[in-house]
């Protein structure tokens, strides 16, 4: 009786997600994040002034009130250090509260049945393990901080899932994660709605980069006319 070959690395994986599918999935899921921990923050900045909430928005009017009567420059100087003080302190809480609950978020909702995000979901798409398994919350939580490095890596580590056969991200490597079209057709393609997306954020993309080169062009044009 013939011998049942064994299970290959690659049982139970489909294709690997596109890199248009992942990213639009993690806009949906930055997000959604991103709105939680606004929704957290305005009620500390709002009613208590953490942070110098209620400061903040006095130093304009500061300001205007510094050099209306009269002062120089260097009056400014404390007011511009408070307001640059205070701009940290609000980026750092918001920074923190963001990487807390999207590890929370994240690891949960990968580790789940489910195996994919909220975002994940919407694409089509999920993580999995090397034998196509669900992953457990610590493998789902360090996924999440070996993002850290494709961050680091001025976002080449998040290339890589454009450039690998497999589609793998940096953190996917070291995680030993994969990210997979859930679909059995063997060539899913982007919804219209995610081709949409994308030619809008390549297209803010594009003026954001040109905005610059335009004032500077508009900067050197005025100062050769003065």
């Amino acid at each position: 009786m013939p011998s049942t070959p064994a299970p290959t690395a690659d049982a139970g994986r489909r294709r690997g997600a596109g890199f248009w599918k992942r990213e639009v999935a993690w806009l949906i899921d930055a997000l959604l994040v991103g709105a939680v921990v606004n929704l957290l923050l305005s009620l500390p900045l709002g009613l208590l002034g953490m942070a110098g909430g209620a400061a903040l928005a006095t130093l304009p009017g500061e300001a205007w009130s510094a050099l209306s009567g009269g002062a120089g420059i260097e009056v400014l100087r404390p007011l511009l250090w408070n307001l640059l003080r205070l701009l940290a302190g609000v980026a750092v809480l918001a920074t923190g509260l963001y990487a807390l609950l999207g590890w929370l978020y994240f690891a949960a909702m990968e580790s789940s049945p489910r195996q994919a995000t909220l975002g994940k979901l919407a694409l089509g798409i999920r993580v999995v393990g090397r034998d196509g398994a669900r992953i457990s919350f610590a493998r789902a939580s360090a996924r999440f901080f070996a993002a850290a490095l494709s961050w680091l890596s001025l976002n080449l580590g998040h290339a890589l899932a454009a450039w690998t056969r497999e589609r793998r991200a940096l953190h996917d490597f070291v995680a030993a994660t994969w990210v997979v079209d859930a679909s059995a057709d063997p060539d899913p393609g982007l919804p219209d709605w995610v081709r949409v997306l994308v030619a809008l954020q390549l297209a803010l993309a594009g003026v954001l980069l040109l905005l610059p080169l335009l004032l500077a062009a508009l900067l050197v044009g005025g100062a050769a006319s003065f």
